[in-house]
């Protein structure tokens, strides 16, 4: 946040770093703002305060502490690339979260993923059933429920396709959910319709409105 009645801009945010804390400019005071309020009347008396003051605000924003910053500007927490997530289910592994970054702020209980986010699906046996991707999404901490957005692909072992714009995975239900319009692609055509449940394998679904188109 920048500090209210300050006469210099926050200074622009360092593009390479990761996980950096800005700091910023705190109340400053020039010669060149006293002659504007004051229309030079008394400038030559008022130079060398202001000249002190001005030194003495840079040495504040020299000596500004990385925690207050941090808690004018606040950023994540916790922040990770390449970030990896093992879902079991008594024992088993019934999938794997991966994204290109993960964030987590403060109390929140959901975490967020962003560029480029994939969960891999395996059954009961561990076999692998399903990939799920889209550009970012959210996820619980605690029951890893999740939410995909921005356009979502699941493909099936069996090439089967669903597309949505948002998605929603249950991990204790084991059921994909997506409230908009999706899409399914089959071998023998497609389907569209609203309302969308399925397992992850995408071999047993339900949806309403549904609009059918055979392939030959």
């Amino acid at each position: 946040m920048k500090d209210e009645g300050s006469d210099l801009p926050p200074q622009p945010p360092s593009p390479g770093g990761k996980g950096e804390r800005v700091v910023l400019w705190s109340r400053s005071f020039s010669p060149l703002s006293l002659w504007e309020r004051g229309r030079g009347r008394g400038l030559f008396c008022l130079l060398p305060s202001a000249f002190c003051l001005l030194l003495l605000s840079c040495a504040r924003v020299e000596e500004q502490p990385v925690g207050q910053a941090a808690q004018e500007v606040r950023g994540p927490d916790q922040e990770a690339w390449g970030w990896e997530s093992k879902v079991t289910k008594g024992g088993v592994r019934r999938a794997v979260i991966r994204a290109g970054r993960f964030r987590h702020y403060g109390l929140s209980r959901v975490d967020s993923l962003d560029r480029g986010v994939e969960v891999v699906f395996f059954d009961a046996s561990g076999r692998r059933t399903s990939v799920l991707r889209s550009p970012m999404g959210a996820v619980e901490q605690q029951d890893r429920r999740m939410l995909a957005l921005g356009g979502v692909v699941v493909t099936a072992e069996d090439s089967t396709t669903l597309e949505a714009d948002a998605l929603r995975w249950d991990n204790e239900r084991e059921r994909i959910y997506g409230d908009g319009a999706v899409t399914i692609r089959r071998a023998d055509g497609v389907e569209t319709g609203v309302g969308f449940e399925s397992t992850p394998d995408l071999k047993r679904w339900s949806m309403r409105n549904v609009t059918t188109k055979k392939t030959r």
